[in-house]
């Protein structure tokens, strides 16, 4: 007797959407070689499927203009970008990169995922200090979440914040940039590897997180205060509380874990902020 044969399930209405980093001509990235940072460019590449996966479309770019930050390790990549979607099928793709001289971090919209608009940065400060790794949350009526790192509060450039923001228009606009986390983390603290192409480089950063609800927002990011003489990272979490039909909010400025409380809570009023594209970024 033939075992029964198990169908795929289909989902012919599904769209699933795809980012991912096309190195080009970066033969030292691709084969981990000693040497600094490409000092050329790399693509961020779409590609979607309308049918739960089963084929994907061809890939297109969003942006050939990628200007690499950091070296490719063998286990973390520069920080990956990130890709959400709202209520009206709008995509939206996030990421950083160095076209302004440091990182900052930059978001796109699709309509179909065909088609991207013009790069806009999400950090509002104007200092030369690192904004890395977006993480993207689309919320059911429509409010698009933004969490990244941050080092602008520190003049030497090596500790971490965490930095929040939203839009409730569509990407058109963005809340003022407020900070999560109540102290910092040192980028120094993590895993280094043996191999020609991480020399000199720590594994920090790698995991952060955002899910998103009407009322609420979750973060999740990697954080080192528990950690002095070590290279443990530790994953904190808050919640990010909307009030007022969302333009009031409340957030912890304290990481929590199982055994933590919150340290403070304060509340913002919202303001609209307009994206500045990538030619003020400069």
């Amino acid at each position: 007797m033939n075992p029964p044969t198990r169908r795929r399930r289909r989902h012919p209405a599904l769209q699933v959407h795809v980012l991912y980093f096309d190195l080009e001509d970066d033969l030292r990235d691709y084969a981990g070689l000693p040497g600094p940072t490409w000092d050329g460019t790399w693509s961020l590449v779409s590609v979607t499927s309308s049918d739960g996966g089963e084929r994907f479309d061809h890939p297109v770019v969003v942006d050939d203009a990628i200007v690499p930050f950091e070296r490719v390790m063998v286990i973390f990549t520069m920080a990956a970008p990130s890709v959400a979607t709202n209520e009206s099928g709008t995509v939206f793709a996030a990421w950083s990169d160095a076209r302004g001289g440091s990182p900052d971090v930059f978001l796109s919209a699709s309509e179909d995922g065909q088609q991207w608009s013009r790069p806009r940065r999400l950090n509002d400060d104007m200092g030369n200090r690192d904004q890395y790794m977006p993480r993207l949350s689309g919320a059911p009526g429509g409010r698009l979440d933004v969490i990244f790192y941050d080092r602008r509060d520190d003049p030497e450039n090596l500790r971490n914040h965490v930095y929040y923001t939203f839009s409730d228009d569509g990407g058109k606009s963005f809340a003022e940039n407020v900070r999560l986390t109540s102290m910092p983390s040192d980028s120094r603290l993590g895993t280094t590897y043996a191999i020609p192409s991480a020399e000199g480089l720590i594994e920090f950063g790698s995991r952060i997180a955002l899910a998103s609800a009407d009322s609420e927002v979750l973060a999740a990011w990697t954080d080192t205060r528990n950690n002095f003489d070590s290279i443990q990272q530790d994953i904190f979490a808050t919640t990010i509380v909307f009030a007022d039909g969302g333009r009031s909010w409340i957030a912890p400025l304290a990481g929590t874990t199982t055994a933590a409380l919150l340290l403070a809570l304060f509340i913002l009023r919202y303001r609209r902020n307009a994206l500045r594209d990538s030619g003020e970024s400069a």
